[in-house]
């Protein structure tokens, strides 16, 4: 029996890992990322996904998005530059042992290696070994830091200028106790988070009612918001008080453009004649015009207690109509 078989080289398209990516200590999640962004790129060094269409088209989380992402640019494999209003632009960095390898190979007059798989036995007993990010030439804000007290004062110091440059003034030893662990973790870079905290600062939801919906640095930092997108045209957020007085002013116009109500408002005029306490005429004129549509609506001579407030009498008419 013959096997439907087909050979895969020039019949399937899509995004090629790149073999060198699968000797890195990194997770299975980043090297997919890798990846997608290296088929993202095509014949470019850059692109600039958003990290929901990623995550939907690995079918994870934007927080596992952000994972990977930090995971890749530990490696150097990528620089991310957080723009305002779109995405983020992800640059493709060439590793150290990749450029080490095209001179070497220039110089033979032999031709370079691109990384990916052309010869797999060819290239399968002479692969490089596991690269290791370079660290002479890396510039200081973004080096890793060694453990130890010097590390502590220099996070703490860190600490203090974020501190100083963010809004809202609450909870500081809680986000301080955040920040040494995330940077114990090396999942901080002053420089982009700084940029990121700049570009909050001046965002339509920040300055919004006096900063009200800044939230707590702890909060920030735990969350690791300075990674997040801010939206290309921010859309104001209504408090419930102003929702309310919209659609108090809606129902208004409404009851105003109705000819049937304008037409029996005389007989709620008389009707509230009959109060001597007549300061909350519109609820009592809202409450009345529903008994009305009803078939229910009181009259002037309905009224025989005229101490009481019209909007109690509704009310009471009203459970009595009921019962």
């Amino acid at each position: 029996m013959e096997k439907d078989t087909f050979r895969p080289r020039g019949n399937i398209s899509g995004p090629i890992l790149p073999r060198y990516a699968l000797t890195l200590k990194i997770s299975l999640g980043a090297k997919m990322l890798y990846s997608l962004l290296c088929d993202y790129a095509g014949d470019k060094d850059h692109c600039w996904p958003s990290q929901t269409t990623l995550a939907g088209l690995l079918g994870c989380s934007v927080s596992s998005i952000k994972t990977y992402l930090r995971e890749l640019a530990g490696q150097r494999l990528i620089a991310v530059e957080l723009r305002e209003c779109r995405s983020s632009t992800y640059y493709l960095l060439k590793p150290s042992f990749l450029s080490a390898r095209a001179g070497q190979s220039n110089s033979d007059g032999g031709e370079a290696n691109s990384g990916y798989i052309t010869n797999y036995r060819k290239k399968e007993t002479n692969y490089p070994p596991t690269p290791t990010p370079p660290t002479a030439k890396e510039p200081p804000s973004t080096r890793q830091p060694r453990r130890g007290v010097g590390d502590f004062f220099s996070a703490n110091n860190a600490f203090e200028s974020i501190w100083n440059a963010y809004p809202r003034k609450e909870a500081k030893e809680l986000a301080r106790a955040v920040w040494h662990r995330l940077w114990r973790q090396g999942a901080i870079r002053i420089e982009a988070l700084m940029k990121s905290l700049r570009r909050f600062c001046r965002s339509d939801g920040w300055n919004r009612e006096h900063g009200r919906y800044v939230p707590q640095l702890v909060n920030w930092l735990r969350g690791q918001r300075w990674l997040d997108e801010l939206p290309s045209s921010p859309a104001a957020v209504a408090t419930d008080h102003d929702a309310k007085v919209r659609a108090w002013e809606a129902a208004q116009e409404r009851r105003q453009a109705d000819p049937d109500l304008e037409a029996v408002r005389p007989q709620f005029e008389a009707f509230l004649a009959r109060f001597r306490d007549t300061r909350l005429r519109g609820p009592a004129w809202g409450l009345w015009t529903l008994l009305h549509k009803a078939g229910r609506a009181p009259q002037a001579h309905d009224v025989a207690d005229a101490s009481a407030s019209p909007l109690d009498f509704l009310r009471q008419w009203r459970c009595a109509a009921h019962a």
